[in-house]
């Protein structure tokens, strides 16, 4: 699916919110998957938790 994506990516557009140009990221996910290595910054997240609905005191919603 991800591959896909990439492959349909249309490297003519600008750079999106996250400042990466799409020919960048194509080349980027290409490399990564000949060298089969991902790299370290790749694999970190920042996860903020959104409250939806629910007592905000279970962790649960």
């Amino acid at each position: 699916m991800v591959s896909d994506l990439l492959h349909h990516l249309d490297t003519h557009k600008s750079m999106g919110p996250d400042g990466i140009h799409p020919r960048v990221l194509r080349e980027l996910a290409e490399q990564s998957w000949l060298t089969m290595e991902v790299p370290v910054d790749w694999r970190l997240a920042n996860v903020t938790p959104i409250y939806k609905k629910g007592q905000k005191e279970d962790l649960g919603n």
